[in-house]
């Protein structure tokens, strides 16, 4: 005898043994047993999901003799349908016989009464496929069916089938199957079978079929041919190019914090035959409940992910930052729907993952810098402000430093060494000082449509500046920065601690300020306060008391001197620093 494969021997021939389908199921018991029966059926739904079959239960169910609304599977008319020739059932595949010729055929005999059975039922499977002239054909024939003949058309693309067709029909819905149903049922043909399997490879199993059952038995079948009779869930990830949720999670934080490790994993996991296009579906998985875990702890929802799991992926950033990363991935998946490179596009949302962290993955490879030119990390309490005599001083200092870094064939001389400490030499970051009562009067000067048209031209900018790596520093400083007030030579941000210290820093206010000049047509210097300043400064706004003479004052000598300060492009920031100096001694007499 043949062998049979697993879908066909456990194909469904009563309504009890149909799953996932119990809306339907029931209703067209009922319709049975009520002897209220339709002429035209449509069914849809998505593939394996018990179509075709549950048309063949209701076939044999109106032909049975006893009429229960299942069928006995004893009688004549029941026997003759699960032996697949029954005179009275008669199937007609519209995918394979389109044309109208095929149908006219078909439905030739349709007059004559049924010769065993009570009704004659013509299953029409791919409905959709029909041709034009074909369809037509089907629609005159249901537009007045005879009382004995019942259609049911199967179709898993309803919006193709002529509206005049399904308007005749009683349409049946079928959704996908839930994959703990597959599960079940899927455990219980294995253990009719005797053979031994993990729960996890069935649930493995049962999320790949994507809701079909049909589609569930062949995987289980394929993945027992290769095991050798036992399930095993390593063998379904082999098979299937699967990857654990440890594996995703080390990507996931390797996107976070050294975007060569997670490319480097990738291509390990495509090199040993993982899918990338379901590693990157199983990485939004894996982000989708972490969310839904951020919410309360909500375990009960979770399908993929444990505590544990969910608890290390919640660390890599807040749910603003985790849906970042998701709509990154989400891009990939969509581009490897037209782009044979998939492994190029999860790349790519990687290390736009780690663009989004705020540091540039990006390095060229230079000399080794002596100790005095480590950077200091940005945030660090800001000095007080420098004299004139001390500007002078680190000028020369930062002169004397790059002349013996450039100059390599000419050994350091210990003298020189002994005479820059290296703690002078260190680039802390010098803030621009200014007092509230100076952004007092940026405020009064200030006007809201001058704010707006201001906004207008730097906040759209900002997004595309995020992958340019010359502008991402701009990006970075001022996404989150708002604009509390904007003279007509002046910008305030308010922003946080960290930030403001970068804006205020004078090498980045100089090239912040071409930004905005060149990118965004802004010709404004700007400045940055903190939460604590911008909360102060709103209270000296309202009350304007003592503030306004000598904040006039302080505003108008300051727009007569910027031009000097921010002109010359050549300007190298100590420069630059001892101009504004200059001006804030100016602005202070």
């Amino acid at each position: 005898m043949a062998y049979r494969v697993l879908y066909r021997i456990y194909r469904p021939h009563r309504f009890a043994d149909v799953v996932g389908q119990d809306v339907i199921v029931r209703t067209l018991q009922n319709a049975i047993k009520q002897d209220k029966i339709a002429n035209a059926y449509l069914f849809c739904g998505p593939r394996g999901t018990g179509k075709t079959s549950v048309a063949k239960i209701f076939a044999s169910a109106v032909n049975c003799t006893h009429f229960s609304g299942e069928p006995c599977e004893n009688c004549e008319n029941c026997r003759a349908s699960q032996q697949g020739n029954h005179p009275d059932i008669i199937e007609f595949d519209a995918a394979s016989y389109s044309r109208v010729e095929s149908i006219r055929e078909v439905l030739a005999n349709i007059g004559f009464t049924p010769s065993l059975g009570r009704y004659k039922v013509y299953i029409i499977d791919e409905v959709h496929m029909l041709s034009n002239s074909a369809a037509s054909a089907l629609l005159k024939t249901l537009e007045e069916p005879p009382a004995h003949v019942i259609f049911i058309l199967a179709t898993t693309d309803p919006q193709k089938v002529l509206p005049t067709i399904q308007s005749r029909c009683q349409r049946y819905d079928f959704g996908k199957i839930e994959p703990y149903v597959i599960q079940k049922k899927m455990e219980a043909i294995l253990k009719e079978e005797g053979i031994q399997y993990e729960e996890n490879a069935l649930a493995l199993i049962a999320s790949l079929a994507e809701g079909g059952m049909r589609d569930a038995l062949s995987i289980l079948e394929q993945c027992l041919a290769f095991s050798n009779e036992s399930l095993k869930e390593a063998d379904v990830k082999a098979i299937y190019g699967l990857s654990t949720v440890d594996e995703q999670i080390a990507i996931l934080r390797a996107a976070r914090t050294d975007s060569g490790e997670a490319i480097r994993r990738v291509r390990e996991m495509y090199q040993s035959g993982i899918d990338i296009r379901r590693l990157c579906e199983d990485l939004i998985d894996d982000l989708k409940e972490t969310l839904i875990y951020s919410d309360k702890a909500r375990l009960d929802l979770l399908k993929r992910l444990d505590e544990p799991h969910a608890g290390a992926l919640l660390s890599l950033g807040n749910r603003k930052e985790l849906l970042k990363m998701s709509d990154h991935l989400f891009e990939a998946l969509e581009k490897t729907r037209y782009s044979v490179e998939a492994l190029s596009c999860l790349e790519l949302a990687l290390l736009k993952m780690r663009a989004d962290t705020g540091d540039t993955p990006v390095k060229q490879p230079v000399k080794a810098a002596p100790p005095e030119e480590e950077p200091v990390l940005v945030g660090k309490p800001p000095l007080p402000p420098l004299k004139m005599e001390e500007v002078k001083s680190v000028a020369a200092q930062e002169t004397a430093a790059e002349v013996s870094e450039n100059d390599v064939s000419q050994p350091e001389e210990p003298e020189h060494q002994e005479e820059i400490p290296v703690e002078k030499t260190k680039k802390e970051p010098q803030e621009l000082k200014y007092d509230l009562v100076f952004f007092l009067g940026v405020l009064l000067k200030a006007q809201k449509a001058e704010k707006t048209v201001t906004e207008e031209k730097i906040f759209p900018q900002l997004p595309d500046c995020a992958y340019e790596e010359k502008n991402r520093k701009f990006y970075l400083a001022l996404k989150d920065a708002k604009i509390l007030g904007s003279s007509a030579d002046f910008i305030l941000f308010s922003t946080d601690e960290i930030t403001k210290s970068e804006i205020n820093d004078p090498a980045f206010n100089r090239e912040l300020y071409f930004f905005l000049k060149d990118r965004c047509q802004v010709d404004k210097m700007c400045a940055a306060i903190g939460p604590a300043e911008t909360k102060k400064l709103i209270e000296m706004y309202r009350t304007k008391e003592n503030y306004p003479e000598a904040a006039d004052i302080k505003v108008e000598r300051y727009q007569q001197e910027k031009e000097a300060a921010a002109a010359p492009r050549e300007m190298d920031p100590v420069e630059f620093l001892e101009k504004m100096l200059e001006i804030k001694v100016k602005v202070e007499d």
